[in-house]
């Protein structure tokens, strides 16, 4: 017997009990709407069609049936665990915001102009607070450098950006209070 023979072997040993045979880690890219193919739970490989409205995983990872009889299941199964381990990378998620967008503006979802618009509006408006910050922590490192005089329009500015309530927690913690 052969190595792939001894590796098939013992998993099927393995699998005769009543624990993991297999551990192994899938990634699944989500197919454009940006959310997990599967969602975290069981699922329950029958190796033919059957009615699974007929079976029950019970709280020990034993498939019984529905009914609460302890008759033998004439049935072989695998049982799946799917576990989301990690968040998806930040260009991903951004290339799927995009993407959904632009199928609101092609015509998708309910109502697309108002979600796309809602949708683009709220972006910008994040936008400009993330822009915002950043101007006023290049100032306020000048001001406390002492490099130069802020000019009256960047004063301004700066007072204009604390009176905004969104970023007051954000500006809290850029003056170190």
């Amino acid at each position: 017997v052969g190595t792939a023979g001894k590796a098939v072997e013992k998993f099927v040993s393995q699998t005769s009990e009543n624990k993991p045979a297999l551990d192994i880690q899938v990634k699944f890219k989500p197919s454009g709407h940006g959310y997990p193919i599967l969602r975290p739970g069981y699922y329950i490989l029958f190796d033919k069609d059957v009615d699974a409205r007929k079976y029950r995983l019970s709280a020990n990872m034993v498939l019984r049936a529905a009914d609460g009889s302890n008759a033998d299941l004439d049935v072989n199964y695998a049982i799946f665990t799917v576990d989301i381990e990690n968040e998806p990378a930040p260009e991903f998620v951004n290339s799927q915001r995009v993407a959904t967008l632009v199928t609101q503006i092609n015509g998708g979802g309910n109502d697309p102009a108002k979600s796309s618009v809602q949708f683009l509006s709220d972006t910008l408006a994040l936008y400009g607070n993330f822009k915002d910050l950043e101007r006023y922590r290049g100032l306020a490192e000048i001001r406390k450098a002492g490099q130069r005089a802020l000019t009256a329009a960047e004063r301004d500015l700066m007072e204009r950006i604390e009176k905004n309530e969104a970023l007051k927690p954000y500006l809290e913690k850029l003056d170190g209070k």
